[in-house]
């Protein structure tokens, strides 16, 4: 995560230092939770995947915005081949994303969002007490489909 930069909604671009004092500013000064999600999308032609991560910023006082970064960076598909390989990576992403800025930063962090549907009738259902577990064994709460706007909305929005 050090190395990486960061662009928020705005189109402003953010170092890993940059992105700790705003967090800071935001967490302890507006009360606002962490929430972390990834998402990823894969181009017919195209021989990468797509992927984004979103850290965002929510509270209770604003509901329906907030402020949020992410990072898009691209996968071969032949490291991602399958729909399995391509979620559990957007999970241990956001994994990763969270532990960095919960241990090394020092931030509490509300969830990580996995973008994994519940319902039986769903092809990622299969896969969604593997990657809950995962999250929670890490220490996060996690929040899956239709609850993962971090990942579903926001990380979606910018894997594309």
């Amino acid at each position: 995560m050090t190395d990486i930069i960061w662009s928020d909604n705005s189109g402003n671009r953010y170092d890993v230092t940059q992105i700790n004092s705003l967090l800071t500013d935001q967490v302890i000064n507006n009360q606002k939770q962490i929430h972390v999600g990834s998402d990823s999308h894969r181009g017919r032609k195209s021989k990468h995947i797509a992927v984004a991560i979103a850290i965002c910023l929510w509270s209770e006082e604003i509901k329906n915005g907030g402020w949020y970064c992410f990072k898009r960076s691209y996968v071969s598909k032949k490291k991602l081949p399958t729909i399995y390989d391509r979620l559990f990576y957007e999970v241990q992403i956001s994994v990763e994303t969270a532990s960095y800025l919960r241990d090394v930063l020092g931030f509490d962090i509300e969830a990580v969002h996995v973008n994994v549907n519940p319902k039986e009738s769903e092809l990622s259902s299969k896969y969604a007490a593997q990657f809950k577990g995962y999250v929670e064994a890490s220490g996060f709460k996690c929040y899956l489909k239709p609850d993962d706007w971090a990942a579903g909305g926001v990380a979606d929005k910018h894997a594309r």
